[in-house]
């Protein structure tokens, strides 16, 4: 039987259009994999918003979020006095898909912690302002006060949205505390995109300053609730608003130049530029172990009699921390060994380093992972240690930190500056 003229016309036009879909849709697989998505756009926002339905408030708060801010809400987790990320929603993993984001929203009920993961164009400044106890010691957070003094060198930091789960002493400057999102510029962003660069890299203020990032860290954010204080969302001016009331992306106050030169890491500083397909976990496994190889090469190329023998300071200083493991939180105590370690074996302009901080800090990681015997154990210690590493390099990047060490080993002594 002969096909009618038209008919056949009409299915070799369908078959064109299923044609151009196919590639289509392959075209979008290929730029996924080579440009993974760092951003969201007005496109992605309105998507998400169509495939949920939000049945309950931590559902409807985190629809707002990523259709006003465009930031990827995540659930987060209760553990061992700290709080975890869901597995594969942190670090440099590209952001998920609209579909992927809204079943992620979906499946969250109002028992989950609340995260935000910042988009590439979006920075948070994590400013610790309270007194803290500390495995028995009180502890005083000034990073208001850090911040105030670097704002003499750089300009004020405009007023921007923040959150945080204390309420400022006074509106002083030097009692801000919280975390300040602002945008970055977007010539900026097309800088380091031509250099091949599609998200940044940013360096902490110490003391009590960090610094949120696409590929680094996240940000707690309401409706979570943590040692018995709640998140809430401040306006620019201070004045407490729901989070349901977070206004668009485009309200965010711009990161001045000055701040952003200060804050981004040079490219050749950069740990890792490249991402991990959304969903691929981002801890306790070859990531993290990636990251503390590099730091501890870091280590032995930087600081003398790093692979020595530890001396009798360094190894009393291990031992000092490793008591503290058992007596307050764990994590904190492993946190604060990691960096006496490193500080007493690099040294600084007033005192000379001393050998052996390799083998003093496998000391306190053995005795860390004795004491949390878990499946993250590793990771978390890795984590902690490629993080304290990374601050070390940026204090002595931006000048604050100038080693001096004079190391003795097998009865030769070399006294070396640090590579500035």
């Amino acid at each position: 039987m002969r096909n009618d003229p038209d008919t056949t016309r009409e299915l070799n036009r369908e078959h064109d259009r299923e044609d151009r879909q196919r590639q289509a849709e392959q075209r979008q697989r290929i730029a996924a994999l080579v440009a993974p998505r760092t951003r969201t756009d007005a496109d992605w926002r309105a998507e998400v918003a169509a495939l949920v339905n939000p049945t309950n408030r931590t559902q409807e708060i985190a629809l707002h979020y990523a259709t006003t801010l465009g930031v990827a809400p995540i659930k987060v987790y209760a553990h061992d006095g700290a709080r975890i990320p869901e597995t594969g929603t942190t670090g440099a993993v590209a952001l998920p898909e609209p579909a992927t984001m809204a079943a992620h929203i979906a499946a969250m009920d109002d028992t989950h912690q609340l995260g935000i993961r910042l988009p590439a164009n979006i920075i948070g400044i994590d400013i610790d302002t309270y007194d803290v106890q500390n495995a028995g010691r009180l502890v005083h957070k000034r990073g208001g006060t850090t911040i105030t003094n670097l704002e003499s060198k750089l300009g004020q930091l405009p007023p921007t949205l923040s959150s945080s789960r204390r309420t400022p002493i006074s509106d002083a400057p030097h009692h801000r505390t919280g975390i300040y999102f602002y945008r970055l510029r977007e010539r900026t962003l097309t800088y380091y995109a031509r250099r091949g660069h599609h998200f940044l890299q940013l360096r902490d203020i110490p003391p009590h300053v960090e610094t949120i990032a696409f590929s680094y860290r996240y940000a707690a954010v309401a409706p979570t609730t943590a040692d018995g204080l709640t998140y809430t969302w401040r306006a620019p001016d201070g004045t407490v608003i729901d989070p349901l009331d977070i206004p668009d992306i485009e309200t965010l106050a711009e990161l001045p130049d000055t701040w952003a030169k200060y804050l981004i890491k040079p490219p050749d500083t950069r740990r890792r530029t490249n991402l991990r397909p959304p969903g691929e976990p981002s801890g306790g496994g070859a990531t993290y172990a990636e990251r503390a190889n590099t730091a501890d090469a870091w280590c032995a190329t930087n600081i003398p009699g790093w692979t020595a023998e530890p001396d009798t300071y360094l190894s009393n200083l291990a031992e000092r921390f490793i008591a503290d493991l058992s007596t307050g939180t764990r994590h904190e105590a492993a946190i604060r060994g990691t960096n006496a370690i490193l500080r007493a074996a690099i040294g600084n302009e007033q005192w000379i380093g001393h050998p052996g901080g390799q083998a003093a800090l496998a000391r306190l990681a053995e005795a860390f992972l004795d004491a949390k015997p878990t499946t993250t154990a590793l990771g978390d210690f890795n984590r902690q240690f490629a993080g304290a590493v990374d601050q070390l390099t940026a204090e002595i990047d931006n000048g604050e930190l100038q080693p001096r060490r004079t190391i003795t080993i097998r009865h030769r002594t070399t006294t070396e500056e640090s590579a500035q």
